[in-house]
C-alpha cells in the first residue's frame, strides 16, 4: 500500500525489462531517419548506438544498483544484438559497432543534457533536439546534411517521443 513491502528489482529483471521496450523502438525509429533520407536505406546499427547511449545515460542515474556495472551488462549484450540485427544490409563487425558506440556516445550525452536543460534556440541548427536528430541521422546515412532539412526539423518531435521511451523503459 505504501511500497513499505517493495523488494529490490534483480538486474536481470531490469535489463529484461528494458530489451522489452526498447526492443520495438529501434526499427520505428529507423524508419524515421528512412523518411527523413528520402527513402534510401540507413545504418540501423549506428541508430542501435544512439538507443544505447540514451539507455545508458538513464542507468548511471540509478541509485539501487551499481550503475557502471549495470551500464557495461547492457551494452554487451545489446552490442549483441546490434552485430546480429536482421535489419542490416551488410553484416558489421563488434570492432566498428564499439569504436562508433565510444565516439558518439559523449557527443549524444551533451546534447542529451542540453535538451534535458530546454535550451533551444531559435534557430533550428542550434535547438539541441534538432542537433540530436541531425547527428543521429548524420551517423545513420553517412550524409552531412539531408535533403530535405525541414523533414528532419519535424522529425524531431517524433524523435523526442522515441527518446521519452526510451529514457522510462529503464528504470530500478
Amino acid at each position: 500500500m505504501f511500497g513499505l513491502f517493495k523488494t529490490k528489482r534483480g538486474e536481470d529483471q531490469i535489463l529484461d525489462d528494458t530489451f522489452g521496450a526498447i526492443g520495438p523502438v529501434l526499427p520505428e525509429l529507423v524508419e524515421l531517419i528512412e523518411f527523413v533520407n528520402e527513402g534510401e536505406k540507413v545504418k540501423p546499427y549506428e541508430i542501435g548506438i544512439f538507443i544505447s547511449s540514451i539507455v545508458t545515460l538513464k542507468i548511471l542515474l540509478f541509485k539501487k544498483h551499481n550503475p557502471p556495472v549495470l551500464a557495461d551488462k547492457f551494452n554487451g549484450i545489446w552490442l549483441e544484438m546490434l552485430e546480429q540485427n536482421p535489419m542490416e544490409e551488410a553484416p558489421v563487425g563488434r570492432d566498428a559497432i564499439l569504436t562508433s558506440m565510444q565516439r558518439n556516445f559523449p557527443f549524444y550525452k551533451n546534447l542529451f543534457e542540453e535538451l534535458v536543460k530546454g535550451e533551444a534556440g531559435a534557430n533550428p541548427e542550434s535547438n539541441p533536439g534538432v542537433l540530436l536528430a541531425w547527428h543521429v541521422f548524420s551517423e545513420a546515412t553517412g550524409k552531412q546534411k539531408p535533403q530535405d532539412f525541414l523533414k528532419l526539423v519535424f522529425a524531431t518531435t517524433k524523435l523526442n517521443e522515441f527518446i521519452a521511451t526510451i529514457f522510462s523503459a529503464a528504470h530500478e
